[in-house]
């Protein structure tokens, strides 16, 4: 779709049947045309919600087979009694003079799709007409939405005009017509794109501020989400290893639960998903029931399908976040105090939701819901070895006298230091076993491809993230 291959020019895609697939454009009840870029898992349910509200809508997407699905599935819905119909567009510019003066809402995969759509050759700048309302519903960095909003002003004598307006309520809020939209932008755009048709995606579009307000309204939903999710599939992960096993027990925690502190939207959503899981488990495991390996395996096998939400939407969404933190640093202060630093933030939490998602991507299963994680919270057997061998340490310690009388006879005990080399290659093999468990380890070299021996360890490389350097070295992630 339109995530893919953003970089390229936007240019037209051949006509050729796109138009075949839906009714010829009718007027929506008042509103005008409305734009829709994107025909993904989003952008088919905002279409289906547009046109279910009688608002009339031209949807584009490079992926042609998208945009008939999507244009097909807007059309074909049961009990449509308005005559707006949602009709395909053969490029960027075809859409937005078809769109005139109207609302064109964008809804792609990626901060890299929003750059093209908005501010690539061809894009909605270049193509939109005066006083048109761009509306950008993606999860982007604050300040892409404010580039985008600095863009608009400057261009078609200032008439251009842009909303950051992520959602959040997913897929199925999309198809319901019941997201959450967040603006950042002009109150009285707000009130314009509710005018249009933008108040068909959801109850209300809450004006959060300025431009790039709605892009960091929904950076602190993601990491709620984020941070959540981990957490749910941690809370199934323990019920079902304490012998809340069975689909009757489950239901009945989840019940329970949802009437307690620990309650949330994600733990409900991930518990009704390993619920469902669970009653296939049961049937491909036959009699050997809950509490085997066998279940274990089959449990995994029906979460591991792909999900309208997958992880792969918070690979980058975390990462913005993490980014948007750590790029919190300001000065502060002017007066006797004088000016002093604020440094960025630490989120714990988030980062361990974004070590999970990284763990899915080396095991292959991004596609899949953030349910799949109640499956991959087992520890590693190093993992496991090392918390017994430090528990019956301290169990040891505990129950010892103190070995030393005093410190001459502690000091004497020490083993001789290392060399440089042996120290080295002992630091190597225990970044080893923390790149087993999914940690990224960095690697300064000249040379990072194909495997190499380290400090006497073998390791896979591949090129990762460069990183200031006095040299012209560059910092790899050794995948081992």
């Amino acid at each position: 779709m339109l995530g893919r291959g953003a970089r390229r020019s936007l240019l037209a895609i051949p006509a050729r049947g796109l138009h075949r697939c839906a009714p010829a454009l009718a007027a929506g009840s008042g509103h005008g045309v409305v734009g829709l870029v994107g025909a993904g898992n989003m952008g088919r349910g905002m279409a289906a919600s547009l046109v279910r509200a009688g608002v009339a809508c031209v949807q584009f997407d490079r992926d042609v087979a998208a945009l008939r699905s999507s244009v097909e599935a807007a059309n074909g819905q049961e009990g449509l009694v308005l005559m707006a119909r949602n009709t395909a567009s053969s490029s960027l510019q075809d859409l937005c003079d078809r769109v005139g003066d109207g609302m064109v809402i964008v809804s792609v995969a990626g901060e890299a799709a929003e750059r093209a759509v908005f501010l690539g050759p061809g894009g909605l700048v270049d193509c939109a007409r005066p006083g048109a309302l761009l509306v950008g519903c993606g999860t982007v960095p604050v300040s892409l939405a404010k580039e985008v909003h600095a863009a608009c002003a400057c261009r078609k004598r200032g008439l251009l005009r842009f909303l950051d307006a992520p959602v959040s309520g997913g897929p199925e809020g999309a198809q319901r017509g019941t997201l959450a939209i967040m603006a950042g932008g002009s109150a009285a755009d707000v009130v314009d794109a509710e005018r249009l048709g933008l108040s068909a995606l959801g109850p209300g579009v809450v004006h959060v501020g300025g431009p790039g307000c709605g892009a960091a309204a929904k950076l602190v939903n993601q990491q709620l989400v984020g941070c959540n999710m981990l957490a749910a599939t941690e809370a199934m992960a323990l019920a079902l290893r304490l012998g809340l096993d069975e689909p009757l027990k489950m239901q009945t925690l989840l019940d329970l639960l949802g009437r307690s502190w620990g309650n949330s939207a994600m733990l409900q959503r991930t518990g009704a998903l390993v619920l469902g899981a669970m009653a296939k488990a049961s049937a491909a495991s036959g009699d050997v029931g809950p509490g085997t390996l066998a279940y274990d395996a089959a449990l995994k096998q029906a979460l591991a399908v792909d999900s309208m939400a997958p992880l792969r939407n918070f690979s980058k969404d975390l990462d913005f976040v993490l980014a948007a933190a750590a790029a919190t640093t300001t000065t502060v202060g002017e007066g006797a105090a004088g000016r002093q630093r604020r440094r960025g933030l630490e989120l714990s939490a988030t980062g361990a939701a974004r070590r999970a998602v990284r763990r899915a991507e080396g095991l292959g299963v991004l596609s899949a819901d953030w349910a799949l994680l109640t499956c991959l919270h087992e520890r590693s057997p190093v993992a496991a070895a090392t918390a017994a061998a430090a528990a019956a340490a301290m169990a040891t310690t505990a129950a010892a006298p103190p070995p030393f009388e005093t410190l001459a006879a502690l000091a004497a005990s020490v083993p001789p230091a290392l060399g440089p080399m042996e120290e080295l290659s002992l630091r190597m093999k225990c970044a080893v076993l923390a790149g087993r468990r999914g940690c990224p380890i960095a690697v300064i070299d000249d040379d990072p491809t194909g495997t190499q021996t380290v400090c006497g360890v073998a390791a896979q490389a591949q090129w990762g993230a460069s990183m200031p350097s006095p040299s012209s070295n560059v910092c790899v992630r050794m995948c081992v």
